[in-house]
């Protein structure tokens, strides 16, 4: 870029045969080739800004899961079915004893809020 603002210079006194129009025009496409780079950095940092909010949410997700394992392994019987009671919504056993377990949180949105 120095060599093209040098003979702009020279352009202005006269001393090239540089047509200003040109650097003009190069100016204007390099200016947007900024603000385009400018907007796609702000896009890059708002989706970082969101990522490290799920990933934070998430975090504290699996703190608490891990606390009530915790709880769990200290806890009478009678605690043990109140803490199953929080994180078990439904509990199926269908034919030749399958058994069906739906938790209130899926492991698998964890994974991908951290992901």
């Amino acid at each position: 870029m120095t060599a093209l603002e040098e003979e702009a210079v020279k352009a202005l006194t006269g001393e090239s045969q540089l047509d200003l129009s040109v650097v003009n025009e190069m100016l204007l496409k390099h200016k947007a080739r900024l603000e385009g780079a400018r907007q796609t950095m702000e896009d890059a940092r708002q989706k970082i800004e969101e990522s490290e909010a799920i990933e934070q949410a998430a975090q504290v997700q699996v703190q608490q899961l891990l606390t009530w394992a915790d709880r769990y392994d200290r806890a009478s019987v009678e605690e043990k079915h109140i803490i199953i009671s929080h994180l078990v919504e439904q509990i199926e056993i269908g034919e030749g004893y399958q058994i069906t377990i739906q938790f209130k949180v899926a492991a698998e949105s964890l994974v991908r809020k951290i992901a």
